[in-house]
């Protein structure tokens, strides 16, 4: 026994198979292009992931330039690169008032290259006192200036003075730069074979 079903029930059957098939195949075209983009996704989140680790390694590295240029100012403080012997013996002098004592006769000698910076030796004499000669020995080992003492002579002193004192130390100044004539001369002049 067959049924008979009407035309229009046949094409609405038809039709609703079409559009099932064309609701399946658009799915499937879907899912397809979804994975697609979950893959450029995870690729982009790979690539943000790196990117940020780059910018803290950079904002590390600012930090630490930072930190670098705050210590070589403090550095050029203690070793600059134009030392004035005259500035520099005017403070020491300060420092033997400030310990009850004089320093005269503060004599440089000519700056002698020291592996990249250069050491200005110099002796100096102190009048004074024993107790506040140890002071003023601290006192310079505090400068700002980078100073080595490299020996200290002790003598009974005259009349005013208990002690003399002849220290010879050194202080250290960053060499001038080469001049930059000699250097594009150097460049522009040509190579000989």
């Amino acid at each position: 026994m067959s049924v008979k079903l009407p035309k229009t029930t046949i094409i609405a059957l038809a039709l609703l198979f079409l559009a099932i098939v064309a609701m399946i195949a658009l799915s499937v075209l879907n899912y397809l292009s979804f994975s697609g983009l979950s893959a450029d996704l995870a690729t982009l989140e790979t690539a943000v992931r790196a990117d940020n680790a780059r910018v803290q390694e950079l904002q590390a590295a600012i930090t630490t330039k930072e930190q670098l240029q705050q210590e070589l100012v403090g550095l050029k403080r203690r070793v600059p690169d134009d030392p004035s012997t005259m500035d520099f013996t005017y403070l020491l002098k300060e420092l033997g008032w400030r310990n009850q004592g004089e320093i005269r006769d503060v004599q440089f000698s000519e700056a002698v290259l020291d592996g990249s910076l250069l050491r200005h030796t110099f002796t100096m004499k102190y009048d004074g006192k024993y107790y506040p000669l140890a002071n003023l020995l601290e006192d310079i080992e505090r400068l700002e200036r980078f100073v080595r003492i490299g020996k200290v002579t002790l003598k009974n002193g005259s009349d005013t003075a208990a002690i003399e004192v002849e220290i010879t130390a050194d202080v250290f100044s960053q060499p001038l730069p080469e001049p930059v004539a000699e250097e594009a001369a150097a460049e522009a002049a040509p190579a000989t074979q």
